[in-house]
């Protein structure tokens, strides 16, 4: 009897084993920024209850979302809007992809010269305007991707994928007329304080309602006012917002698909912040 009972414990271990024994992968974003460090939050998370998780870092949403269709990670962080545009322009991977948390907001913020001809988003929707809007392929890129779809106005502008201080830099010299990027609303962002105590620089408003677009059934975009200087009265600026979310490939097994959402649930703000 005893030895029964030892080889059928045998059994079970080695089933759990096998059943896990792939390598969960985790697509974050560049080694330097937030997403890479949530993703090895997640990962340590995971890596507690039993499952085998390797983080490898990406140049951002749309490479995340790539990988799971190919097959080449299985779970992924990315841009809320990144995920519409990226079921728009390939409808076939409806039904492979599934959002399983969001993890926190993050806004659109459009720099541009105070005496500039950019005064509002209806400006943006003027040819011959240039847009700095990152990298192809980054989070910004893409939220500018997303709003030209939304809005064909945008299209008239000219995007260049140019972004970080370079950009500001360039708007600043008059070579560029605005600059988009998407960040985590903080005044204490490094990027966002920089603009903010520039005399020459503005954020301008972004309220095209054209922007009000849904993803099952839930807005992708929120229409804020984001403080981005505090003080006496806290400077805001009107803007959209989207969020950060954890996606993951509807191939998983539905234990691990659970247990990935106990843990969003259980330690955002460990996920969050480190605590």
């Amino acid at each position: 009897m005893k030895r029964l009972i030892c080889a059928s414990l045998f059994l079970c271990l080695f089933l759990i084993q096998t059943v896990w024994a792939e390598n969960i992968i985790i697509s974050t974003g560049s080694k330097k920024g937030n997403y890479f460090k949530f993703g090895l939050r997640i990962a340590k998370l995971l890596q507690a209850k039993g499952y085998p998780v390797t983080v490898v870092n990406s140049k951002g949403s749309v490479e995340n979302l790539e990988r799971l269709i190919r097959k080449e990670a299985h779970i992924a962080i990315v841009q809320k809007d990144a995920l519409a545009w990226f079921r728009r322009k390939k409808p076939e991977t409806e039904g492979k992809i599934d959002t399983i948390a969001e993890l926190r907001d993050e806004c659109v913020f459009v720099v541009a010269r105070k005496d500039g001809k950019v005064e509002d988003d209806g400006d943006l929707q003027e040819t011959g305007v240039k847009i700095a809007t990152g990298k192809i392929g980054s989070g910004s890129n893409v939220t500018w991707n997303y709003m030209c779809q939304l809005e064909k106005g945008f299209k008239k502008a000219t995007s260049i994928p140019k972004g970080g201080t370079r950009a500001i830099n360039k708007v600043l010299n008059k070579e560029y007329d605005a600059y988009l990027f998407v960040l985590t609303p903080d005044p204490e962002n490094k990027l966002i304080k920089l603009i903010a105590n520039n005399d020459e620089l503005t954020f301008i408003p972004v309220t095209d309602w054209d922007l009000n677009d849904k993803l099952d059934g839930k807005p992708i975009y929120k229409f804020e006012k984001v403080v981005y200087q505090k003080g006496f009265f806290d400077k805001k600026v009107k803007t959209i917002c989207t969020s950060a979310i954890v996606v993951a490939s509807t191939d998983l097994d539905d234990d691990l698909l659970d247990d990935l959402s106990d843990i969003l649930l259980e330690y955002k703000s460990y996920i969050l912040n480190g605590e």
